[in-house]
């Protein structure tokens, strides 16, 4: 006689070590909540304020910020559009999002942090002669002591595709280089010296030539380590190092992901079902907020310690005088 000895299918066990990344992803997932109830608080008052309008400006002749800024978004709207193509037909593919979808979503909501570096003093400014140039939420955030509201210029288009086309593109070449240590059987200590070494040179090639397109300025170099000093395109040496620090850190949690961490982004058992694949992306939203956070905190600081400012702004460059 037959019997059914069907089990019954195991329960769901908590998320294991995988689960982990520095910290516990509970943790993660109250920073990014944490985070967002803060960006919504900031940008309310920022638009309810009308803070998001520039202070008026001269209208300089020189088109050349504005024809570099085109260039350097068209470029990576491009990443962007490739990027989404690929994670979004897997994302169907596999019915859930994918880690790399909820990074660029948390790239994105962090970029609240970055205008911060100038919350106690002027350290990096953005060139009011652009494209969709808006007066910065910075001056809503509690403590802020740098330039009034309506007098921190801002330029979101390049904001927003630099830094999640960024993403993108950093993303692929971690997979490229995971796949190139799994092609050739490199050892750990041969895998993070090259893993360093790409991320410390693409800095030193890409970062300087933001500066160069004319849509920042350094107001805060240190002597001796500062490269151009003086100049409107002055660079330095010091934001190699934070920007290193901070792709380091974003490509490391990728890195751990796609190798060791699967269960990070796996739905939460113990949660409601509405919440359980919210969760997960609260978790890297929240990732995403404390590496930029990191970042921005170091650069400021160093920035306090600088000395040199341009000594000459060429005709393209613009800010609103201040009240």
């Amino acid at each position: 006689m037959a019997s059914d000895t069907t089990s019954p299918p195991p329960a769901i066990a908590p998320a294991t070590s995988g689960s982990w990344f520095l910290l516990p992803r509970p943790v993660w997932t109250g920073l990014g909540l944490v985070s967002l109830v803060l960006q919504l608080v900031i940008y309310g008052r920022w638009l309810a304020d009308g803070g998001y309008r520039l202070a008026p400006t001269r209208s300089p002749d020189d088109d050349f910020p504005i024809i570099t800024q085109l260039a350097i978004t068209a470029f990576y709207s491009v990443i962007i559009i490739a990027g989404l193509v690929v994670y979004l037909r897997r994302m169907r593919r596999e019915g859930r999002m994918n880690l790399e979808l909820a990074m660029c979503l948390g790239t994105f909501l962090s970029l609240w942090i970055e205008p911060l570096v100038n919350i106690r003093a002027t350290v990096m400014q953005y060139n009011a002669h652009g494209i969709g140039v808006i007066s910065s939420w910075a001056p809503y955030v509690p403590g802020w002591s740098g330039q009034p509201a309506r007098y921190e210029p801002n330029l979101p288009l390049i904001l927003v595709s630099a830094w999640v086309g960024g993403a993108i593109a950093g993303m692929t070449g971690c997979s490229l280089l995971i796949r190139l240590r799994r092609r050739h059987q490199l050892s750990t200590a041969r895998f993070i010296p090259l893993f360093v070494g790409t991320c410390i040179l693409f800095t030193l090639l890409a970062d300087p030539l933001f500066y160069a397109l004319g849509f920042f300025r350094w107001d805060s170099g240190i002597t001796g380590f500062t490269l151009f000093p003086g100049t409107w395109h002055q660079f330095p040496v010091y934001e190699t190092i934070c920007f290193s620090t901070l792709m380091l850190s974003y490509l490391a949690f990728y890195y751990w992901y796609r190798t060791k961490g699967t269960d990070f982004f796996d739905p939460s058992p113990t949660a409601p079902r509405p919440l359980r694949r919210v969760i997960p992306v609260l978790a890297v939203i929240g990732v995403t907020n404390a590496i930029m956070l990191f970042y921005i905190s170091i650069l400021g600081t160093f920035g306090q310690f600088g000395t040199i400012s341009p000594d000459h702004l060429p005709e393209f460059w613009v800010v609103p005088s201040p009240p």
